[in-house]
């Protein structure tokens, strides 16, 4: 890939992936989380991912060293916040993360204050999706799906008040896009507890009540990165256009902050339908079937996007980040 007119050196984008690495050595990824990881760095440019996989896993790469080749500090900062977004993206840190993050912020030159409030902040955001599933009322778009949009997936039972699902899921498609638009970084990390919510409140509305352990074994069932997903977006707003292909075809019209919003907006679309059609059905679909849905609904939420952008950057701009991240707490 052609990086000339990027204003990161190879240099500085292998010391992002190789801190990414790390984290996501220490946060114990799927296989499948590691591939899609690489796949983002192989579209940052400048980066052997197979070389680079190697040497963090053998301990080749110090993080000290990866840490000084970050010079300035808005780079600095963003490193880290990706590094903690691996690590909370499933979950509350562990000990071994918590370490880890600590040496990161040394190592990064990072005062003390911005790190816990990074800290604070990101482990509220991990932490909502435990602490209850009540509806997320006054954060919600006002969307209202057109017929074709609000059409039931083909084979599944659906039970009254299905319509209001179409709209809930759309709503949330447009809540998660326009997080991608917030000048706060941390809002990238808001994006998975919505749409895990958006998952609880879908199966509630077919009658299954679920926990935060079925949604999040839907979600790798259907082939959701939790970790990925997170790492992606933030690499989205640092990078820029050097990841625009990720976000497919359509994404060479966008600019930088409407790719991230695009793909967001899509992924989210396609989660509400993936456990649309899950519980729909009565949890029966194989998971060849469901990561079919995925797709099919990705592609379609992609299309959907021209129609409904200008409500992505309407929510975006009311929107209210510590807000959310109360109601997202319960």
């Amino acid at each position: 890939m052609d990086t000339t007119d990027s204003p990161f050196s190879d240099q500085e984008r292998r010391a992002v992936a190789a801190i990414s690495l790390m984290a996501a050595q220490t946060d114990g990824l799927r296989d499948e989380e590691r591939t899609r990881l690489g796949e983002l760095f192989e579209a940052l440019g400048g980066v052997d991912t197979a070389r680079l996989y190697q040497d963090v896993l053998l301990g080749r790469v110090e993080l000290g060293e990866a840490a000084r080749t970050l010079t300035t500090p808005g780079l600095r900062s963003y490193a880290y916040e990706m590094a903690v977004g691996v690590c909370d993206a499933d979950g509350h840190t562990t000990a071994a993360e918590r370490a880890f993050l600590d040496r990161l912020g040394g190592e990064l030159g990072l005062a003390k204050a911005e790190v816990d409030a990074v800290r604070e902040e990101a482990e509220a955001l991990a932490d909502a999706p435990y602490a209850g599933y009540g509806p997320l009322a006054s954060v919600g778009a006002t969307a209202r799906p057109d017929a074709s949009d609000a059409a039931p997936n083909a084979g599944a039972a659906v039970p009254p008040g299905a319509p209001d699902l179409d709209r809930t899921i759309l709503n949330r498609a447009i809540l998660a896009g326009g997080l991608e638009l917030l000048p706060q970084s941390l809002a990238t990390m808001a994006i998975v507890p919505v749409q895990m919510k958006l998952v609880h409140e879908i199966g509630r509305g077919h009658g299954y009540a679920l926990d935060q352990g079925s949604v999040r074994e839907l979600l790798a069932i259907a082939g959701v990165g939790l970790t990925s997903q997170v790492l992606e977006g933030y690499a989205r707003k640092l990078f820029g256009g050097a990841v625009r292909k990720l976000a497919g075809k359509t994404a060479g019209k966008l600019g930088k902050t409407a790719t991230s919003a695009l793909t967001t907006f899509a992924t989210t679309y396609a989660i509400g339908k993936v456990a649309d059609t899950y519980y729909g059905a009565g949890r029966k679909l194989d998971r060849d079937q469901l990561r079919t849905v995925f797709a099919r609904e990705l592609d379609r939420g992609k299309a959907l996007f021209d129609r409904y952008q200008g409500q992505v950057r309407d929510r975006a701009s009311t929107t209210n980040l510590s807000e959310l991240t109360r109601q997202l707490r319960g």
